[in-house]
């Protein structure tokens, strides 16, 4: 049976067997320079499957050390782990889009609000209020909704190509 041993005891290890076979027959040296491609190959597919994949490097030769290597070491968390950061999301990128009908009574609600403060209605602000109004609404991320240059320009009574100049 194998005895558990950390990394650095496998790499100390791997580093007394190829010493010692470097002094040995030519057979070994050739062996030698076979594992050690096999270490290189190992390390790269650990590398290119994680987290999802262990990669283990065994030397049969000497049972008591069989295993030389392990790249991408899996044992030490579950499976459970692992699909957890396949699965992981980045929020802060993700897309803000709404199909929700009521973003549109959102974004007419807030052109109303501003409206107000100005003691005015959406369809009587002036260019340079239309551009504030724009700047609020995309710092509010309602410009980020589903159809929301439509419903602004249906609001305040301007045409589409308006609504985006303003946003400019």
């Amino acid at each position: 049976m194998l005895r558990p041993c950390r990394i650095f005891d496998i790499l100390f290890i791997f580093e007394q067997n190829i010493q010692r076979a470097k002094r040995e027959a030519p057979q070994q040296r050739l062996l030698l320079d076979q594992l050690d491609q096999l270490q290189q190959v190992a390390q790269g597919l650990g590398e290119t499957f994680a987290p999802f994949c262990e990669v283990v490097v065994h030397d049969l030769l000497d049972p008591t050390h069989a295993v030389l290597a392990i790249h991408n070491p899996l044992s030490g968390h579950g499976f459970q782990t692992a699909m957890t950061q396949f699965v992981q999301v980045d929020a802060q990128n993700a897309p803000h889009e709404s199909l929700d009908p009521s973003c549109a009574d959102r974004i007419r609600e807030r052109i109303a609000q501003f409206a107000a403060r100005l003691a005015s209605t959406p369809r009587a602000l002036k260019a340079q209020d239309r551009r504030a109004l724009m700047a609020e609404l995309k710092a509010a991320g309602l410009l980020d909704l589903r159809r929301a240059m439509d419903t602004v320009a249906a609001h305040l009574g301007v045409s589409r190509a308006s609504v985006y100049s303003y946003a400019k």
